[in-house]
């Protein structure tokens, strides 16, 4: 009987600790959408983004190197990139991962500022 209590108790502390929770942040500006997924699994904490090009110019970014820098209240994380033909810059399969850093939380507020041709804008990205 203790036996079976002791693997209970082990297998109860495992799955606690194993569960995963996912966030989803979106955004928009006058030319762009961003989104930005946070997984956190126990202590570590993944997060990738989407930027899409919504202006009328699509042609004209289309393979510029884009710049961008998310900012929320746990870090920093800046970059360039090209833009896709489909006038998209994703981050990479694992995005930027961390262990026992600051968590986001659920009320969290992402500003991505993305620079290109000259132009600037800043988009406000919330918990959806």
């Amino acid at each position: 009987m203790k036996k079976l209590l002791v693997l209970l108790t082990f297998l109860v502390i495992l799955l606690s600790a194993c569960q995963s929770k996912t966030l989803y942040f979106n955004g928009e500006s006058e030319n762009w959408t961003g989104k930005v997924r946070v997984i956190q699994t126990g202590d570590t904490q993944e997060q990738n983004f989407t930027l899409k090009y919504e202006g009328e110019n699509l042609k004209n970014v289309t393979g510029k190197l884009i710049e961008y820098r998310i900012e929320e209240s746990t870090g920093i994380s800046e970059g360039t990139g090209p833009l896709s033909k489909g006038g998209v810059l994703k981050s990479n399969d694992f995005g930027d991962v961390c262990s026992g850093c600051a968590f986001v939380q659920e009320d969290s507020v992402f500003t991505i500022t993305v620079k290109w041709d000259e132009k600037r804008e800043s988009i406000k990205l919330k918990k959806q």
